[in-house]
């Protein structure tokens, strides 16, 4: 950790203004105006810690520095703030050793001047402020420190979002409430019996506003005082360290959670996913949200997309080494509908989706690949009924033996991914998912692919009509070696069948967004080509 004089050099290479402030009554130590205007010199820095090697580090806000702070001393404070940022904005906090927060901001040449009680416990840090800043400590041992465990870095401040900016320029200073009392309304709180029990709550609402340990010993004496009642400071001691740890396994489940959560989502995430997913509602689990994402930022666990503020992918760290000089492609030998098979090669371990919209033959599609391969094939309906899936067996013309033959149903599981057979070819028809929730597709199919070996799993997927992907968007085909769509067009005499995916091409053809028309005939069994495949 760095000492406090080398941090403030630190903070003077990134061109950001500093003096010094008394550890006890936080007012600076020497005349700061000319540093308004004009850089300290590192010399100067390093004379005024030679004579105050105790003193705090307080930054210069304004146009110098291009930093402003919004500075608040209450619970009630924090909240307003909080309340008034955008859930993807990821502000810069420091945290004073009363639990008061000092959220930093890029300043905007002379938008903005220093100015006290904004709004109730609210103060404005910018031209002709300053403020302590981390590491520093005060004559007490308290530390100011950044609430996020990251090292300050001045590229990263963002100018205040226009919703905090409306609050403080539209507040009026509140006129302190007179404190009026009922005393006949009032409930004994401290009743007989119940002083444990009211001693640990009010510690427990002390920690949550900030307070230090040494703050609520100190307020729980006095109050237990106040009844007559004298006890040995270890039994103090004891009830601020219960609710103490009570919010630190609070917050500690949480932010497991939410770790959790980032380890097992694939590909472009945000803040307002995890908190749909995580059913998280407070200021208090989303502010608890941010510091997990910064902490896995800084432990290069994920990173954040550019041009994408709020957004993030997992940092893929698991390298595993493939042995390619010693393994040849291998390809199976999958006969599917309308002469795919002749465009289009499938290796081991493929992902296939046949997306349809309604009556445009998705099943149909699906058990004529039964129909048309020797392979054992693991049928998992959801759709239909037995009895419905039975007469469309029926419909073949074929006898139940030569289906069960090939074929085993399973008729209802809970996760798809955990009866997916490795090396079988598994039929989802189709693949459920939650309407308020698309995405979630796109992860139950690499659950999937994840539990394939030498396997195929050809998924059949809800596609509105006309609509260019199926439910989940492009993300449902991410792990998709090839995906079809079928369309029913209304009012015309054929169905049209095009191909949204298709990683290996058999031919130099290249069959990607290719389409051709179909019918059916045979009892709507057996499908018919129109046309050749051709680009669209």
């Amino acid at each position: 950790m760095q000492s406090t004089l080398e941090t403030a050099l630190a903070y003077l290479r990134q061109e950001i203004s500093i003096t010094l402030s008394d550890p006890k009554s936080k007012r600076p130590i020497y005349k700061w105006a000319d540093f308004q205007k004009k850089l300290p010199t590192e010399a100067q820095i390093k004379a005024m810690f030679a004579a105050h090697p105790k003193a705090m580090l307080a930054i210069i806000t304004g146009e110098l520095s291009h930093i402003m702070v919004v500075d608040c001393d209450s619970p009630e404070a924090i909240q307003q703030v909080e309340d008034a940022l955008p859930d993807s904005f990821e502000p810069i906090i420091a945290v004073s050793p009363r639990g008061g927060r000092h959220y930093y901001f890029a300043c905007a040449n002379g938008k903005w001047q220093t100015k006290s009680a904004v709004l109730k416990n609210i103060d404005i840090r910018a031209n002709g402020g300053i403020i302590v800043a981390p590491p520093s400590r005060n004559d007490s041992g308290g530390q100011y420190r950044w609430l996020t465990d990251l090292d300050f870095d001045k590229t990263r401040l963002q100018e205040m979002p226009e919703s905090l900016c409306e609050l403080l320029k539209s507040a009026q200073v509140e006129s302190k409430p007179k404190f009026v009392i009922d005393l006949k309304s009032v409930e004994d709180l401290y009743k007989e019996g119940r002083r444990d029990s009211d001693l640990f709550h009010l510690a427990l609402a002390l920690r949550k506003s900030g307070e230090s340990r040494e703050y609520v010993l100190k307020n729980l004496m006095i109050i237990a005082k106040s009844w007559g009642e004298e006890q040995a400071l270890d039994w103090f001691q004891k009830k601020v360290e219960s609710a103490f740890q009570h919010e630190e396994k609070k917050e500690r489940n949480l932010a497991e959670e939410i770790r959790q959560w980032i380890e097992e989502t694939h590909g472009d995430f945000d803040y307002k996913s995890c908190d749909f997913d995580l059913d998280l509602k407070s200021k208090g689990e989303k502010t608890n949200r941010r510091l997990v994402f910064h902490r896995m930022k800084k432990e290069n666990k994920i990173i954040g997309i550019n041009g994408k503020n709020g957004w993030f992918r997992r940092v893929e760290s698991e390298v595993v080494y493939a042995d390619y000089v010693n393994v040849k492609p291998s390809y199976i030998n999958l006969e599917m509908p309308l002469g795919i098979s002749n465009i289009v090669r499938f290796s081991p371990r493929a992902i296939i989706i046949v997306a349809g919209s309604t009556n445009a033959g998705k099943t149909t599609f699906l058990l004529n690949i039964v129909k048309s391969n020797d392979y054992k094939f693991f049928y998992f309906n959801s759709e239909m009924s037995t009895n419905k899936f039975r007469g469309r067996l029926d419909d073949f013309g074929l006898p139940v033996e030569f289906w069960y033959e090939k074929m085993k149903m399973i008729e209802r599981v809970n996760n798809v991914a955990d009866a997916i057979q490795p090396n079988d070819i598994n039929i989802i028809d189709y693949l459920e998912s939650d309407w308020e929730k698309p995405w979630l597709i796109g992860k139950q199919i690499r659950e999937i692919f994840d539990k394939l070996d030498q396997g195929v799993a050809i998924i059949g997927l809800q596609k509105k009509r006309d609509a260019p992907f199926p439910r989940g968007g492009e993300g449902g085909l991410e792990k998709a070696q090839f995906a079809i769509g079928l369309d029913f067009k209304s009012g015309a005499q054929f169905h049209t069948a095009e191909i949204l995916k298709a990683k290996e091409p058999a031919t130099k053809f290249n069959p990607n967004f290719c389409i051709c028309d179909f019918t059916y005939r045979d009892n709507f069994t057996t499908f018919l080509k129109i046309n050749d495949w051709r680009q669209k």
